[in-house]
Order: C-alpha cells, then sequence, then structure tokens
C-alpha cells in the first residue's frame, strides 16, 4: 500500500470514528466526505436541477446555476415546485403500486421495487441519465457513507487509539473495527431539500422537529430500530442560507440548538430522535440539500404496510 492509499485509508477511518458521535450525541459533523469538486456533488446538483428545475446543460453548468454565476443567473422554482422545499426522487405513485388496485403484476412490481434492491438500482438509475447512476454506486450504496451510518447507528467498535501497527497488508477496509458488526442495513427514503433563492416568494424556514416523528409510532417503541439521515451539502449552508441547527441529545431543544455552516460534501447525520431545525435563505441562490435516510429494519405501517422503501444495502 503506497503513502497516499494508507492516508485516504486513514482518513475514511477517521470520518467512521467521528460518525460514531451520534450514537451518543444525535448527531455528527462529517467534513469533506464527499469532494466538493468530485463527481459525486456534481451528480447531485445536476440531477435536482434537470429534474426539478428542467435545466439544461452540464454538471458543472449545473452548480453554476444553483450557485447563482451561472449565464442565466439562479433560477427561480418552477410552476408546481412544493412550497414545502421538499422534492421527491421518485413519484409516492411509483413506491405506493402495492397499495393501489390493480392486477397483481402491478402490485408485485410495487413490492419488487420497494425492496429488491436490483429492481430499485434499475428505475433509479434512469432518473437522470447523466447523473443517477454515479448516484446510485457512490452516494446512496457508497461503502464509506454505510460504514458511518452503521457507526452512527450503533456507535464504534473500538476506541479512537488504533493499533495502525497491528494492520496486515490485505485487510478488509474496514475491517479493523472502525464500524459495528455487519447487521442489516436499508434504504428507508431519499429525497432533495432544496430552499429556493431569497425573493421567491418560497417559506424556506423548517420548524423545530425530529425526523423520527415521521415514522409509525409503534417502530419507534422497539429499542432495536435505528434510523439515520444522512443531511449531505451539495451547495455551502451557512446561517445566512438557512443550514440545519442540531440540538445535542441531552439539551434543551428549545434552547440549546446550534447553527452547523457547511460546505459542499460535507455531512451532518441526525439520528432519529435528535432535534434540529432550520431558518430562511435569506442568500440570492439555491440552499441544496440531499437526504438519504437508512434503518436498521424493515419498517412497517399499522396493517403490515410498508412505511417507505426496504432497499437492502448489501
Amino acid at each position: 500500500m503506497d503513502a497516499s492509499e494508507r492516508g485516504r485509508e486513514q482518513r475514511e477511518r477517521a470520518l467512521v470514528r467521528e460518525a460514531g458521535r451520534a450514537h451518543s450525541e444525535g448527531f455528527a459533523v462529517l467534513r469533506s466526505l464527499f469532494d466538493p469538486h468530485g463527481a459525486e456533488v456534481a451528480a447531485l446538483a445536476h440531477e435536482f436541477a434537470s429534474v426539478f428545475l428542467g435545466a439544461e446543460g452540464t454538471a458543472q453548468e449545473s452548480k453554476a446555476l444553483l450557485a447563482g454565476t451561472g449565464t442565466g443567473g439562479c433560477t427561480a422554482p418552477p410552476p408546481g415546485f412544493s412550497p414545502s422545499c421538499i422534492a421527491e426522487v421518485l413519484p409516492p405513485s411509483l413506491l405506493e403500486l402495492e397499495e393501489q388496485q390493480g392486477e397483481d403484476e402491478q402490485q408485485e412490481e410495487g413490492l419488487s421495487l420497494r425492496r429488491d434492491r436490483e429492481q430499485f438500482c434499475a428505475v433509479r438509475s434512469q432518473v437522470c441519465l447523466d447523473a443517477s447512476e454515479v448516484l446510485v454506486e457512490r452516494v446512496l450504496f457508497s461503502p464509506l457513507l454505510l460504514a458511518c451510518v452503521r457507526a452512527a447507528m450503533e456507535g464504534s467498535c473500538r476506541d479512537q487509539e488504533e493499533d495502525e501497527g497491528s494492520r496486515t497488508e490485505g485487510d478488509d477496509h474496514f475491517a479493523e473495527g472502525a464500524t459495528p458488526a455487519q447487521k442489516p442495513l436499508f434504504l428507508l427514503h431519499e429525497q432533495f431539500v432544496a430552499k429556493p433563492p431569497a425573493g421567491s416568494g418560497f417559506n424556506t424556514a423548517f420548524a423545530l422537529h425530529r425526523d423520527g416523528d415521521a415514522l409509525p409510532a409503534a417502530s419507534l417503541l422497539d429499542p432495536t430500530v435505528s434510523y439515520v439521515s444522512c443531511w449531505i451539502a451539495v451547495t455551502d449552508a451557512s446561517v445566512h442560507s438557512g443550514t440545519l441547527e442540531v440540538c445535542r441529545r441531552g439539551d434543551t431543544p428549545e434552547k440549546d440548538t446550534r447553527a452547523v455552516e457547511v460546505s459542499a460534501g460535507d455531512a451532518i447525520l441526525l439520528v432519529h430522535d435528535c432535534w434540529h431545525k432550520s431558518s430562511l435563505n435569506e442568500l440570492r441562490a439555491w440552499r441544496l440539500a440531499y437526504l438519504p435516510q437508512y434503518s436498521s429494519c424493515v419498517v412497517f405501517r399499522e396493517g403490515g404496510r410498508l412505511a417507505a422503501l426496504a432497499v437492502p444495502t448489501t
């Protein structure tokens, strides 16, 4: 292993250890989880701008468009853009086929899409041909991201002071115990959280809440259920653009939230009971985040219906 590979592996181990803080504190901030100038961030910006804004051009042009530095300025939300500032990647109607009245074949297709990784990836990769395949392989099912999610759910298996000298050539990428033992992990949901530029007429603030409040109540009574949201910054986010304000577990949500300013490529991991909010976007540029969410088990609604996706990550 050369010096660059060793440096990359040490950086990734440090990110996983930092993710483990979410297990005790409710959240963790991962700096440069993705390269701000890399293919992943560019693909996220391009997918959103192409699918939800109807923009044309390259991935780099999409990034400039969102930042307000493109030749066409910063695109305002198109007619029909969700007033909640939530952009669902896959249409809810597609994900609810099994609940519709219809032929058994249609219902089976819906179940397959929500629970079968191959079927999900085949459909998901077609959302934006220039970007979605990159997102599926290098973001949604990124080994590093998934290792961070597991650490957030269960904590690190070892102290941060690992014995790096005990490692031998050929060991598995995360085999030293920087991550918990491999347990089932499912993709539960994904969406963009997109705050349009100031002056768009949208109320871009989010009230104090916990992501777990959206889960069926019965699932939160089971202590074995874990649920982690990965808030990935696609654009820089500051107090002026409405970045996340989070509350450490054990503090008072109404008084002790603090703003976490991030750069594109950074991520904030939120355990399901972490209180957080965000303020208005006051800038003349989009504030865009991508939010994949993962669960430790399949989550059902009352009556045995799937609450959301249940796509195995392995």
